[in-house]
């Protein structure tokens, strides 16, 4: 299966608010980066009160630019850039002959970005665990879930 951008800019936005989380212990809400479905969903997931489903229900829901623009706020360097670099995206496989040499340094690319954030997930788990906070429990079941779903549409990543 193909690596797909969503999904990791997706698992970026978690992994951006654990290390928000983590490094504001004095914090009792998450960044005014997450949009505030996603926050109230997350919180509530802390709470135990709603399923991870909804966490992923809401992010199948937002759209590229909207998980670009939360990056974007959260602080991520390349999320600005990213917006600029649609229109690249788009006609990039034009200039290249079929576009497959292109494809293929993609999915390079994706699959590298797609570990790094694995293991940053691993990281961030561990110290989550030791945060009592409902935004910390929340983020904790999240990145869990994602991560195990990103695991079984790819299972040789790690």
């Amino acid at each position: 299966m193909s690596y797909n951008k969503k999904e990791i800019q997706q698992f970026e936005l978690l992994i951006n608010e654990a290390k928000f989380v983590t490094g504001n212990k004095q914090e009792t809400s998450y960044s005014k980066g997450i949009p505030p479905e996603l926050a109230g969903a997350l919180g509530s997931l802390g709470a135990g009160t709603v399923s991870v489903g909804v966490v992923f229900a809401y992010f199948t829901g937002m759209s590229g630019a909207q998980i670009m623009t939360a990056l974007a706020a959260v602080g991520v360097g390349g999320a600005v850039g990213g917006i600029a670099s649609l229109a690249a995206f788009a006609a990039a496989p034009v200039a290249l002959v079929g576009g497959g040499i292109y494809f293929t340094a993609n999915q390079r690319k994706l699959k590298n970005e797609l570990i790094k954030l694995i293991r940053q997930s691993f990281e961030f788990e561990e110290l989550l665990k030791k945060d009592q906070r409902v935004i910390a429990l929340g983020l904790l079941k999240a990145l869990e879930v994602y991560r195990q779903e990103i695991q079984e549409i790819h299972p040789k990543l790690y």
